[in-house]
């Protein structure tokens, strides 16, 4: 148990450094380096790097290489459409059964995504409607779609994070989207704010019904 807890330590901090940008895209990984930063031995850090590889935060090649993964650019928009129609689907078999706790706090994070858009302020707009995804999947009542959803959005998320750039936010869109967003969770449609989060993410989706 002890060297399960220490090796989900050690990968929970690797990737949160992926996440945050402390570590680069492209940064080589060594491990006597990750071994003196994490106060740990190779074993632990070896098994995490693989499932970090797995789910495309690193990239890796058997005696030459450890580093974080590059994202392509070019690949933003496919990327951008993947997540939001996989947390559109979750939103919809979830917001019928969130708990008062759970649907208040999608709610104040849905604030807060409309004052990010007001300020335009890209690292503060991605770093909430992450986290809107996690209370999603943290709250999903069906099991298999949250534990096969989560690693792959964590790796689509670490793509969108390390593509971001301000020319590529539709700002008078999501101006627009976000209230609408807000205001499905209100009145806890699941349809609507199903639909919400799939035009926030650029999917060509039917008109709103309200």
């Amino acid at each position: 148990m002890a060297r399960t807890t220490l090796q989900a330590s050690v990968e929970a901090q690797i990737r949160d450094a992926i996440m945050d940008g402390t570590l680069r895209p492209g940064e080589v990984l060594s491990n006597a380096r990750l071994q003196a930063w994490l106060g740990v031995s190779g074993q632990p850090i070896r098994i995490a790097l693989g499932h970090l590889a797995r789910i495309g935060l690193i990239e890796q090649a058997p005696q030459s290489f450890t580093r974080v993964a590059s994202p392509n650019p070019a690949e933003r928009v496919a990327v951008l459409h993947a997540v939001g129609a996989l947390v559109g689907g979750i939103a919809r078999v979830t917001v019928p059964t969130l708990s008062h706790s759970e649907h208040a706090a999608l709610v104040r994070l849905a604030i807060l995504l409309e004052e990010a858009v007001v300020r335009r302020d890209k690292t503060e707009h991605g770093r909430i409607a992450r986290e809107v995804t996690q209370v999603f999947l943290r709250s999903c009542p069906n099991a298999v779609l949250r534990d096969s959803t989560y690693e792959i959005l964590e790796g689509l998320w670490f793509q969108l994070s390390a593509t971001r750039a301000e020319s590529g936010i539709d700002w008078p869109a999501l101006s627009e989207t976000y209230p609408r967003f807000r205001d499905a969770l209100l009145r806890r449609d699941a349809v609507e704010t199903e639909l919400a989060i799939e035009r926030a993410y650029g999917l060509p989706v039917a008109k709103y019904s309200r």
